[in-house]
């Protein structure tokens, strides 16, 4: 931490396991200093030099990034995916990499430089995406001149996993016999509202309303408040979670990461390791497939799935082959 030593301040930070100090005229410039040696000792790069001062007019990669992360994605629900998608720029270009250094060029070089990791067009536009924003920001504040050009890879849509009923039958038995209740109701919930296992596990009793027989959800990943019906599944899970924790603010009391764990021993357990896309996300997959398939219209999905885009939506379009048979009855009515 740093502190004042006489007219000036000293940053103090460990690299490596060994201690070290670096004295600055401001504090503001030594926690930078610090927060600097941090995260060169966690992602393996060089130690900061003169160049990570950030009152220096060498901007760096990952001097600016200590500072201004917060401001970028202090409010979103999952910083720590920033942090990741981050952690892959800083990685390759070194958390001394000058800002201004970073061109066309560059980018294009560390694109060439994931997909020889084998990352897919869709993980390396996620991953330009969090470098450019903070360009982005560095341009505002009138630390670069310019933005470099930003590729756009291709990405492809892929097929949309989702259980079948007697997948989901499996799953449900093997959380009951290893007794991971809460799992068990968490996933019914998950299942049959479409909400996201972070929706869920943010969601609090003044937010279920038993006798209209709805839950809204507030914390969205896109900001998208919205209201669903309970069908009876998700009403018996949440049911469960009032008599469990009735003394709890919130209706369900685990983190969504222990639900993960959960899920990937049963995963296991039920021979899906070689399934990449069998991770709890399919059961949001699994309720927007099902309202498809049963006929409901892509406007009304979108509803209940609080898509913020229509777009994301007409991924399941495909499950409702019927829709194309009335078309094609109507013509030759």
């Amino acid at each position: 931490m740093a502190r004042i030593r006489g007219a000036k301040w000293q940053g103090d930070a460990f690299y490596q396991g060994s201690r070290i100090r670096k004295t600055f005229a401001s504090k503001e410039e030594a926690e930078l200093w610090e927060k600097a040696v941090a995260l060169s000792d966690a992602t393996g790069a060089p130690l900061p030099s003169n160049a990570t001062d950030i009152g220096s007019d060498e901007l760096t990669l990952g001097g600016f990034k200590a500072k201004h992360f917060g401001f970028l994605w202090g409010d979103k629900k999952s910083p720590e995916s920033a942090e990741g998608t981050l952690k892959a720029s800083i990685s390759y270009f070194g958390a001394n990499k000058p800002l201004k250094e970073i061109d066309y060029e560059a980018v294009v070089g560390f694109v060439e430089h994931l997909k020889t990791l084998g990352n897919s067009n869709a993980t390396i536009n996620r991953k330009l995406a969090s470098l450019f924003k903070l360009l982005k920001h560095a341009v505002r504040m009138q630390r670069l001149p310019s933005l470099p050009l930003k590729p756009n890879l291709k990405e492809n849509q892929g097929r949309i996993r989702f259980i079948t009923k007697k997948e989901e039958e499996a799953i449900l038995n093997r959380f009951k016999l290893l007794g991971l209740l809460e799992s068990y109701h968490m996933t019914r919930f998950l299942l049959y509202t479409g909400a996201r296992r972070g929706e869920a596990c943010k969601l609090e009793h003044r937010d279920v309303d038993l006798k209209r027989n709805t839950v809204t959800f507030w914390e969205t990943k896109g900001n998208k408040p919205g209201t669903v019906p309970l069908t009876q599944p998700a009403r018996e899970a949440v049911e469960w979670c009032l008599r469990e924790f009735p003394e709890s603010k919130a209706v369900f009391q685990m983190h969504y990461r222990l639900y993960d764990a959960h899920w990937n021993r049963i995963r296991s357990d039920l021979g899906y390791d070689e399934d990449p896309q069998f991770i709890p996300h399919i059961l949001r997959h699994t309720c927007a497939s099902r309202l498809v398939q049963a006929g409901v219209d892509l406007r009304r999905v979108q509803t209940w799935m609080r898509h913020k885009s229509i777009k994301t939506t007409l991924r399941y379009a495909h499950l409702a082959p019927d829709d194309l048979q009335l078309a094609a009855q109507a013509l030759v009515a």
